[in-house]
């Protein structure tokens, strides 16, 4: 029995490394987003702007090019981290129950925080949960992978036309990044640079767990 955290930021093959691990160990996976959509659901009208500042604020923009030019890197970021609490209970819930059920699964999404999964590791034994995060360190090479897809819903290209807003995006996603680097080394958790050579390294960690 084993609990997976894992952490991405935009384009670092998070859905892919779930995908494979789940089969791998024929387990299922969950999104914390969906999670996060049940407490959105189950939060007072009052409350939500407070609870879900990101969601809210990106409903006053009609593309990435509006919101990302009218709000800074760093408030995008706090938005984030704000709402990545609201999830925080529900998340431990998933966690205790299948630990005490003895099934394994996967928890993914940048609602799994590095102070989450420390608390976390803290509270269920650190043996029965294994995270991982996963970051780019080249803001070059993130702002060319990005304009790359063959994803349909992808946000980024789906909802920005001025190529600058690209930067922009590549800027507030490069920060955040930096901001978990910080805090994994801070908790001691494992960190994976996926600047390059992701398939090898997909296959390491899958291989690895």
């Amino acid at each position: 029995m084993k609990i997976y955290l894992i952490w991405w930021p935009p384009k670092c093959w998070k859905t892919t490394l779930s995908k494979l691990l789940a089969k791998k160990k024929n387990i299922s996976y969950i999104s914390a987003d969906t999670l996060q959509n049940i407490v959105f659901y189950e939060t007072e009208n009052k409350k939500i702007w407070k609870k879900f500042p990101h969601r809210e604020l990106r409903k006053k923009f009609k593309n990435n090019d509006d919101f990302f030019q009218n709000n800074s890197a760093w408030k995008i970021i706090d938005e984030y981290k704000r709402q990545a609490k609201t999830s925080k209970k529900a998340i431990r819930s998933i966690v205790e129950t299948y630990i005490l059920d003895k099934e394994s699964i996967i928890v993914e999404w940048y609602q799994i925080t590095p102070e989450l999964v420390f608390e976390l590791k803290k509270e269920f034994w650190k043996e029965n949960i294994e995270e991982i995060f996963l970051i780019k360190q080249d803001f070059e090479l993130f702002l060319e992978w990005i304009n790359k897809t063959n994803l349909s819903n992808d946000w980024i290209l789906n909802w920005t036309k001025n190529k600058k807003t690209f930067w922009l995006i590549a800027k507030m996603v490069w920060e955040y990044w930096k901001y978990f680097k910080s805090e994994s080394e801070k908790y001691d958790l494992k960190l994976v640079n996926m600047d390059k050579n992701f398939e090898e390294k997909i296959d390491y960690i899958v291989k690895s767990f």
